[in-house]
Order: structure tokens, then sequence, then C-alpha cells
């Protein structure tokens, strides 16, 4: 079975970064799929990442902050949008989904939806 969370996080909750899926014991996640909706355009940071929630994260996806323009949808096929280890492949038992950001802060940019779909 498949299953989805989906979240709109801010600019500031990209910076501090942000659960999007709490851990939960017991539990190993499979991201198998992502879609990305930017409203504003993001600047500044290298790129925002969707990790899972360990001490040292699983990397998910990593969407690049040239691609973080307003209006833009980005899925796991999009260009400037690079694919992790944790994608398609078992996470970190028992641990939750992150967003942050890479580098610098992000700027100017309003907030994400994102929705990640995943199997248990």
């Amino acid at each position: 079975m498949v299953y989805t969370v989906e979240h709109t996080i801010t600019l500031a909750e990209i910076n501090a970064g942000h659960i999007i899926l709490v851990d939960a014991a017991g539990v190993t996640l499979k991201p198998v799929g992502l879609l990305a909706k930017v409203n504003g355009l993001f600047e500044a940071c290298s790129s925002v990442d969707i990790t899972d929630n360990a001490g040292s994260p699983v990397n998910i996806a990593s969407l690049a902050v040239a691609q973080l323009t307003n209006g833009a949808a980005l899925n796991e096929c999009s260009a400037g949008v690079t694919l992790g280890a944790g994608f398609l492949a078992a996470l970190t038992a028992g641990k939750g989904l992150k967003v942050s950001k890479t580098g610098s802060a992000a700027t100017t940019g309003t907030s994400i939806t994102f929705r990640v779909l995943y199997t248990v």
C-alpha cells in the first residue's frame, strides 16, 4: 500500500528544517514518489532537500534553487531534482521525513507544498 504525506512549508520553516512526518518506532519508510509546488522565487540557498530525520540523514531528493521559481511544479523526474540514496530505498528505521535547505539561508520565496508518496 502507498501512503501520502502533504505539507505546505514556509520559507522560515525550510530555513529552520521542518518535520513533515514524525518518527515512528518499528516503521521503515521507502519513498516512491515526490511532487513539489513552489510559491514565490527562492534564492540564496543551494537547494531544498527532503531527507529522513536521522542524526546522519539519508537524502531522498534535492531541489536545486534554480528550479524553485514561482509556480514551478517539480517531481522526481524534473530537471534540477537530484535523487538521493533514499529514493526507492528503505530509510533509517523508525525515522520520519524532514525538509530543509542546504547552503545559505533561502530568501524571497514564500512556501513550497510537498507531497511525498511512500510505502512501509
